[in-house]
């Protein structure tokens, strides 16, 4: 549900600014954009999907980065934060513990100070899907929620929204 609602909002974006173009950048390789164009509207023609093979999170805030800047790109989708891989974790060898957990979270951090700047002086919209895990209980019983990404993903947005089911 959570891709299907951002290529929702980005169908609604294109229906009100048909002269923009929008990027949306499938880094967990799992959008079908043929369904997605019937189920939402997506105009694929006013779409740049980018889906990363072997590129490091950092590689990839910085095609973000470059996009941001062109004049003619109105909405920016990362689908998703969990799916990021660190560039120290990509050049390390796979039985190397390197004793670091988050490997992406300082860059994360980093990326979204610059990216609140240039969302507010462009006004682009800057969309990240997340994951959302249980990890306990308050002593009221109200569930304690941990989001993949470092604390970036939970301060900087300016509108969050989370869906679930109820058990």
């Amino acid at each position: 549900g959570k891709t299907t609602a951002a290529c929702t909002a980005l169908a609604a974006y294109q229906e009100a600014n048909p002269d923009k173009v929008c990027l949306y950048i499938d880094v967990e390789h799992s959008l079908d954009l043929k369904f997605q164009s019937k189920m939402t509207g997506l105009d694929l023609d006013k779409l740049v999907y980018i889906c990363p093979e072997s590129l490091s999170g950092e590689q990839i805030f910085d095609i973000i980065l470059e996009y941001m800047d062109a004049e003619d790109v109105g909405m920016i989708i990362l689908d998703s934060i969990p799916a990021l891989v660190s560039g120290k974790d990509l050049e390390t060898d796979m039985e190397k513990d390197t004793g670091r957990a988050g490997g992406i979270a300082r860059s994360l951090h980093r990326f979204l100070k610059i990216m609140v700047d240039r969302v507010s002086s462009v006004g682009n919209i800057f969309i990240m899907v997340n994951q959302v895990r249980t990890v306990g209980t308050t002593f009221t019983g109200a569930a304690i929620y941990s989001e993949p990404g470092g604390d970036a993903p939970r301060y900087y947005p300016s509108v969050k929204v989370r869906f679930g089911t109820r058990t």
